[in-house]
């Protein structure tokens, strides 16, 4: 094994134990410490890695934005003068208080609780980690990490269904608070589901590298996309989660634009095999579809859906409060409770927004506002681009799919919270390092264009078969 492929299934590794430990919001201190001296070294090692330069300037201005973020949280720790911080919005009960108390009001950060924010910045250690490493992988070496990602969904399907027979108090529940629902290795029923629709654009684009560079034979590919297709609506199922059923609807619909795009290398539209392919993704999505949509009517009802508008309301009068500065990362709780009244106060406790989007923009103020803004056209050009061409290669697949799972994430933490976890945040931001790598260069892919000959070597050579390929290996022997 070559020092890139070892490095790969290393990072393959790190995701997966992070995915098997990090499947809360509030890791156990232990399992934070270890969280946080893994993704340390992890770190280390991509720069060092890193050190002949990035693949890309897309990967340059991700790094951008990660820096800004990570500064924007070390900047809420920065003491103020008192004259300075009881100025800003949201601060006069803090002022309030210490008069109360007769205590002389002193240097202060703007976050509200400077403990929850400093747990914020270490929090962010695994994304960062897995975002830096993603930008070292040998795009050869890339299927390794969704191969890692299929195996570790057969588990927690298997898991979940395991959790849904026995029942409450089964031992096979990893958080206390996870009995009455198939969680798998998470804590939420959402988040499990989350885990298992990200893993579907990367699974169809794995199938189609194979099938189309004849990895393996094609019925054999299908056959196995099949069965985890039912795998993995088996595991939607168990786990009743209304939002990951809707949102692994739409994965298995956008998987049909994977192999879609314009062609650098050959204008000419290859019909026979995109025909192929749609049907194939058009079967897939006729049997995902009846599946799913006969789940979704049978979902039980989740009982945090009735409270989303309360709480949405809550947070809205919360984040109008600290605007346009926020409260702090991880002020969440504190803050919403300010807020609370007896007609909105709940019986289950608040500890987020169920939109982060909306408890990013209470914490962080106007300045995360405009850097979300900032990662959202980062994310769109760079998408963009991935299609702009049809992909031949499985680097292409691969980044397409992540693409399309960051995008499912993001419409999900509309109504939920599923970047809080170390899992899923991690996933995440392996994600984003992949799609910063852009479109390969025609340069680097696997086949290349056979070199032209004149006319005169052209009548001295032998006719070619109509069914020879137009492409040959870069060492001039023919493909296959």
């Amino acid at each position: 094994m070559n020092l890139d492929r070892a490095w790969t299934v290393g990072v393959a590794g790190f995701l997966l134990i992070l995915m098997l430990i990090g499947g809360t919001s509030r890791p156990l201190p232990a399992i934070a410490l270890i969280q946080h001296v893994a993704s340390l070294a992890l770190f280390v090692l991509a720069i060092i890695r890193l050190r002949s330069g990035l693949p890309s300037p897309a990967a340059g201005h991700g790094l951008m934005i990660l820096a800004l973020g990570v500064s924007l949280v070390g900047l809420q720790l920065v003491p103020m003068p008192p004259a300075l911080w009881t100025a800003l919005p949201g601060r006069q009960f803090v002022l309030e208080s210490l008069v109360a108390t007769g205590t002389t009001p002193g240097w202060m950060p703007l976050s509200l609780s400077p403990p929850a924010t400093r747990a914020v910045l270490l929090a962010l250690l695994p994304p960062i980690a897995l975002f830096t490493a993603a930008l070292t992988l040998a795009p050869e070496d890339r299927k390794f990490v969704g191969v890692g990602m299929i195996f570790l969904v057969v588990f927690n399907v298997l898991l979940g269904l395991g959790q849904k027979f026995q029942g409450a108090g089964s031992a096979l529940h990893f958080y206390a608070n996870s009995d009455e629902v198939a969680s798998g290795i998470f804590a939420n029923s959402n988040f499990y589901a989350a885990s298992l629709y990200a893993t579907i654009p990367v699974a169809a684009a794995l199938a189609i590298a194979w099938s189309r560079h004849r990895a393996a034979n094609r019925f054999v590919v299908v056959f196995f996309s099949v069965i985890l297709l039912a795998v993995v609506i088996v595991g939607l199922a168990a786990a009743a989660s209304r939002a990951g059923i809707v949102l692994a609807m739409a994965a298995v619909l956008a998987c049909g634009f994977l192999p879609w795009g314009r062609s650098d290398e050959d204008k000419k539209p290859q019909v026979v095999s995109r025909m192929t392919m749609l049907a194939f993704f058009g079967a897939l999505f006729l049997i995902a579809q009846f599946g799913l949509v006969g789940i979704l009517r049978l979902a039980s009802t989740d009982p945090v859906n009735d409270y989303r508008t309360v709480i949405s309301q809550v947070s809205s009068k919360a984040f109008s409060d600290v605007f346009p500065v926020g409260s702090g990362f991880g002020t969440f709780v504190p803050v919403y409770s300010l807020f609370e009244t007896p007609a909105t106060m709940l019986e289950a406790v608040v500890n987020h927004a169920h939109n982060d989007w909306l408890e990013l923009a209470i914490e962080g103020g106007a300045p995360m506002i405009v850097l979300l803004l900032v990662f959202l056209i980062w994310y769109g050009v760079n998408t963009f681009r991935l299609w702009r061409r049809r992909s031949d290669g499985r680097e292409d697949l691969i980044q397409r799919a992540a693409a399309i799972s960051v995008g499912l994430l993001l419409l999900h933490s509309l109504v939920d919270y599923p970047l809080r976890t170390p899992a899923l945040m991690g996933l995440f931001a392996l994600f984003c390092g992949l799609i910063a790598w852009g479109p390969a260069p025609i340069a680097q892919r696997r086949y290349r264009r056979a070199p032209s000959v004149s006319a005169t070597d052209a009548r001295e050579m032998p006719r070619a078969s109509p069914k020879r390929s137009y492409f040959v290996r870069k060492d001039g022997s023919p493909p296959g």
